[in-house]
């Protein structure tokens, strides 16, 4: 239509076909970089926490997933949006696996390492493909570099018997790239 359209345009647009406020979302375009995010856990006497603070006066979109780790059923599934630093609570009967950044709802880079016994969860029952393939990454470089590659092999094996497509399979059992390496 020959117009220019301003990025205070398309957030404007967005707030009227979603009926949110984005005002929030303005600074992500006025600094430079990718948003950091510091999550940290905690679980005692049958309560999780999670706390997430960032890095940016920006507003951030946070899809999460909390397991139950002996059914693989989905305990909590929302979306954030951080403003501020904070804080999730639930009770639970053991510490939950978290999938954080569901669906890559934004382009962000966190400081949350897992534990072994987590990705390989995630690997099995991750309802978001794509941490199900990072999960199985993460195993594969990390014991690329330690030389062992038994933890390899349980995530081959849960791959190989999961109830995934065939070609997801065979795109998660793809080892790192050489430059990832």
């Amino acid at each position: 239509d020959g117009q220019a359209v301003t990025t205070e345009d398309f957030v404007s647009a967005m707030e009227d076909a979603n009926d949110f406020d984005f005002s929030d979302f303005i600074h992500w375009y006025d600094e430079n970089g990718t948003p950091k995010l510091k999550v940290e856990e905690n679980f005692s006497d049958g309560k999780y926490s999670l706390q997430v603070s960032k890095d940016t006066k920006a507003m951030l979109p946070l899809s999460y997933s909390l397991y139950d780790r002996k059914s693989g059923e989905v305990l909590k599934d929302e979306i954030l949006h951080l403003v501020d630093e904070i804080k999730v609570e639930i009770e639970a009967d053991e510490k939950p696996v978290l999938s954080l950044n569901q669906n890559f709802a934004a382009s962000i880079i966190h400081d949350y390492k897992q534990s072994l016994e987590d990705r390989l969860f995630l690997v099995e029952y991750d309802k978001d493909y794509y941490n199900r393939y990072d999960a199985a990454q993460s195993i594969y470089l990390e014991d690329i570099v330690n030389g062992n590659f038994e933890n390899s092999v349980k995530a081959f094996s849960e791959i190989l018997n999961s109830k995934i497509g065939n070609y997801l399979k065979s795109y998660m059992l793809k080892l790192p790239s050489y430059q990832n390496i």
